[in-house]
C-alpha cells in the first residue's frame, strides 16, 4: 500500500500543512504567555480543573446550559 499523494491542482499550495496543536500551545505559552488548556485534559487534576473553570467563569461568564 502506498502513502496518499498530495493534491496536484494549482490550489494545492494554499492547503495548510498539518500542525501539531500541542506544539502550537507550547509556543503560545513560552513566547507569549498565552495558556490554552481544556478543562477535560486528562493531565489536569481535579483541583486544577476547578481553578481553570473558576478563572474561565471570571473572565468569560458561565457557560450556557447544553440541551
Amino acid at each position: 500500500m502506498t502513502a496518499p499523494q498530495p493534491p496536484r491542482c494549482t490550489l494545492a499550495r494554499f492547503v495548510p500543512a498539518q500542525m501539531d496543536v500541542e506544539d502550537l500551545k507550547r509556543d503560545g505559552w513560552n513566547n507569549h504567555r498565552i495558556l490554552v488548556v481544556s478543562a477535560d485534559d486528562p493531565r489536569v487534576g481535579w483541583i486544577e480543573r476547578q481553578v481553570i473553570e473558576q478563572l474561565a467563569e471570571k473572565l468569560y461568564g458561565r457557560r450556557a446550559a447544553r440541551g
